[in-house]
Parts: C-alpha cells; structure tokens; sequence
C-alpha cells in the first residue's frame, strides 16, 4: 500500500465507531483509549481516543510505541523494540481542555510472541500525565479488515 492510500484509510478511520474495549489508561482527568484495531493489505492501524475532562491543555510531548517483555525480572536487561508509525492521522500534538480527539497511527503488519506485549506511552510536555497502554497480541490478531461493515463480535469471542 502505498502512503497516499494509507493516508486515505487512515483519515477514514478517524470516524469509524469503537471496536475495542478494555484497553485504556487515565491519569489527572486525561483517558486515552485504543477505539479500534484494523488492518488493510500489509498495514495494521491503530485508532486511539484521547480525552480531557481537565481544565488544563495536554500538550504532548512524545508518543513511543514499542514491543516489550511482559514481566521483567528485577535485575534482567528488558529488552525493548521501537516501532516507528508509517503515517498518523488526526490530532496528536495537542489535547485542548474539555475536549475529546482521535488519532489513528499506521504500521506494517506484526504479531507479538506470547512473552512479549505491545506497549504505547503517551508523555505530556512539562507536566506528569505519563499515560501508557498495554495492547495484548489477542487483540492485534483479531483486528478487523479497514473495509469492513460488520459489527463487532462478530470475528472474535474473548475465550
């Protein structure tokens, strides 16, 4: 696929109805929640909904995804792989008070070993809002096709 099409789904995606649940974080009156997981040819897109119930902008500072071990022992290296997003669509630079946004990112297609799970941390700028989400492999392999209608439940049961 190439980036001019990834853009395209991606800005679609921007409005498509939440299709995952159970994958969120908050801190200080911001939530950020993984709304759908998606996926067309070799891209996986990832939508994320970032509220601010505060009265102070979130500015963010840094949006780091990466694929890590699930425990870590106390004196283990932690081994860690950064993966940089092919195309992001939306507003990821700036939470305004009072205010909910989408942002979708756009990877090549992946899969998680069963020890390892798919980390996102969002850090806000000058502030201590530090949110961080764990995207399990089950969720990412279930993701649905970025052309389709179905309603959700439909490709997966939660076993």
């Amino acid at each position: 696929m190439n980036p001019a099409d990834a853009a395209q789904v991606s800005n679609r995606l921007l409005h498509a109805r939440r299709r995952v649940y159970g994958t969120a974080d908050d801190k200080g009156d911001v939530r950020v929640v993984v709304r759908g997981i998606y996926t067309k040819e070799n891209l996986l897109f990832l939508q994320l909904s970032f509220e601010n119930v505060s009265s102070i902008h979130y500015d963010i500072d840094f949006i780091r995804f990466s694929i890590q071990d699930k425990k870590i022992a106390k004196r283990t290296a932690a081994q860690q792989v950064e993966m940089q997003p092919v195309c992001t669509a939306g507003n990821s630079k700036k939470i305004r008070a009072n205010t909910t946004s989408v942002a979708v990112f756009a990877f090549e297609s992946f899969t998680i070993p069963d020890a390892k799970v798919f980390i996102i941390q969002i850090g806000e700028a000058g502030g201590g809002r530090h949110l961080q989400l764990r995207v399990k492999n089950r969720d990412i392999i279930h993701a649905i096709s970025a052309d389709s209608n179905t309603q959700p439940g439909e490709h997966y049961t939660d076993f």
